[in-house]
């Protein structure tokens, strides 16, 4: 009876995806194969998820099936290495699996055409996203470790734009230059409670602030604000409305410019729509484009239809993080494990079409990302708003992407810098100051201990996580890299 209470609840593709965690942390791979497929269904071309059918297949001895969902994979652009992941270690034998995997492996090739704008003077900035003012010609970057914007100048100076207590991490930034505005989504996560270290609830405020002198005009937030919101992406109309997208609840919200007030626009089922994240309008603003971890989804501006479109040709429109409107074409920036790009997607000759065709734009190493580039190599904390130089290596003769790593340290005894790799390879690469050098090795348990240190101070430096709890997520942390660690789950 509980069970089947249970099941009839509305659950999301995050609600599906913790119970194949728990299915295949429990060892109950059947079980963990169906939630997979289940997400399969509702997010057709997530790297992720097309990775977990094809992992689940092969850990219940079903090889043409996993081969199957590997191929899709590699139809996606997906990089995954699958040397690294034990579920596949019965499969090595056989040739299709090794073609596969040379076709994984082909897709590491980089794929860019476009030329390096601009580099930004503090590398410490972790910007998300950048908007240009075209009065001035200069650009406007948010800081999500230091809570601000800073304006960089045509001749490359940076000053501090926008910095107020209030403000928390800033996500999107749209500039309105016919108001003279720049509007810029924030959020945090609450300090967790010590009996739920791992669950963090948001906080998200929305600014309205004078494009010239950076003064804000109005602070936006939730009516509910004791509930769970993410003000992430938003999206201007000619008439001045602002549309935002809350990731949290997959909602769009809307300010009036006439009314000036924030009211909630559209709720989606979000079974079939979570975790909204870009946004953007049509150039004739009839049509809103979201972006959901599902796909991209069309809304129709005056009737709040929604549908999701769909791909004529192998890509992937899943969990697109930056989407812009370009001469009739959608833009998408895509940050996920095994499949980083910039696409450039030809929406249907009518505005209610549902279907999309796609081209690669940019396809590289994940940002930010550790970059082996040309003889003289440079090792490089790489995104889209900019590159800082950190050290220089030697080596080798092409460009070549590694790893992505999400968490560093220093080896007190050495004075090497150490980082985790947040891709599923799960592994550990040491950098020496001394020789000019780095190894990697696979990660053991035996990293756990820093790992976990490194976790939960990281929380706390960026003011997440009081004092008194710190021992409290180190010793959740180190537990699960524990686990992470041997099976190979840890993704960052």
């Amino acid at each position: 009876m509980l069970s089947a209470q249970a099941s009839s609840r509305p659950c999301s593709a995050w609600c599906l995806s913790q119970h194949a965690r728990d299915a295949l942390a429990a060892g109950r791979y059947a079980d963990y194969v169906n939630y997979a497929r289940k997400i399969a269904q509702r997010a057709p071309d997530h790297p992720g998820v097309v990775y977990a059918v094809a992992r689940g297949y092969a850990l219940v001895g079903q090889p043409a099936a996993a081969l199957g969902w590997l191929s899709r994979l590699a139809d996606l652009g997906a990089i995954q290495d699958v040397d690294m992941d034990s579920a596949f270690a019965g499969l090595d034998t056989s040739a299709a699996f090794r073609a596969l995997r040379a076709r994984l492996n082909a897709n590491r090739a980089p794929i860019v055409h476009g030329a390096p704008a601009f580099s930004l003077p503090d590398p410490d900035l972790l910007p998300e996203a950048l908007a240009r003012d075209p009065i001035t010609d200069s650009w406007l970057v948010g800081s999500l470790a230091k809570r601000k914007i800073i304006r960089l100048a045509p001749n490359g100076t940076a000053s501090d734009f926008a910095s107020d207590p209030e403000l928390l991490r800033v996500v999107g930034i749209h500039v309105d230059s016919a108001r003279s505005l720049l509007w810029f989504a924030t959020w945090a996560p609450r300090a967790p409670s010590a009996t739920h270290v791992e669950d963090f609830p948001s906080d998200t405020r929305l600014f309205k602030c004078d494009l010239v002198t950076g003064h804000i005009l109005r602070r936006y937030i939730p009516s509910d604000s004791g509930g769970d919101h993410l003000f992430n992406d938003l999206a201007i109309a000619t008439n001045g409305d602002v549309f935002i997208t809350d990731t949290d609840q997959g909602a769009v919200y809307r300010i009036r410019s006439s009314a000036d007030s924030l009211e909630l626009f559209l709720q989606p089922d979000r079974e079939r729509f979570s975790d909204a994240n870009g946004i953007t309008l049509s150039g004739d603003n009839r049509t809103i484009y979201v972006a959901f971890v599902e796909g991209i989804a069309r809304i129709d501006l005056r009737t709040r239809a929604i549908a999701r479109l769909s791909l004529l040709s192998p890509g992937s429109t899943a969990a697109i993080d930056g989407l812009y409107w370009y001469h009739g074409t959608l833009i998408g920036v895509q940050h996920l494990p095994g499949l980083d790009q910039v696409a450039r997607y030809t929406v249907g000759r009518f505005s209610t079409s549902t279907s999309l065709s796609v081209r690669i734009v940019c396809s590289i190493c994940p940002p930010p990302a550790l970059w082996l580039a040309g003889t003289s190599t440079t090792l490089r904390t790489a995104s889209s708003t900019g590159s800082a130089t950190t050290t220089a290596w030697r080596r080798p003769a092409h460009p070549r992407c590694l790893y992505r790593p999400c968490a560093c340290w220093t080896w007190s005894t050495t004075s090497s810098l150490g980082c985790y790799s947040s891709r599923s390879d799960g592994v550990v690469l040491t950098f020496s100051a001394m020789s000019d050098s780095f190894t990697v090795r696979t990660a053991t348990v035996a990293d756990a201990p820093i790992l976990a240190r490194h976790r939960a101070e990281m929380f706390r430096d960026m003011g997440v996580l009081p004092e008194h709890l710190l021992d409290v997520l180190v010793d959740a942390s180190r537990r699960y890299f524990e686990e992470a660690i041997p099976s190979g789950e840890y993704v960052g």
